[in-house]
């Protein structure tokens, strides 16, 4: 079984890679991509959604 760490590092993950390619196709409508962003998000702390959203913004400054 995975411990709290790790699966908050997943989800961190996860949602990195979602916002990286929303915003790699910022001109192209995914389909589904906000439904998966949003249900990523539901079930993350707060503080590591910010985190993440943080590290993203950083890449395109």
């Amino acid at each position: 079984m995975a411990s709290h760490l790790e699966i908050r590092e997943r989800q961190r993950d996860k949602l990195y890679t979602l916002l990286k390619i929303k915003l790699d196709n910022k001109d192209m409508p995914i389909k589904g991509l906000k439904e998966e962003i949003n249900a990523t998000e539901a079930v993350m702390d707060e503080e590591d959604v910010a985190w993440v959203e943080k590290k993203i913004a950083q890449l395109y400054e």
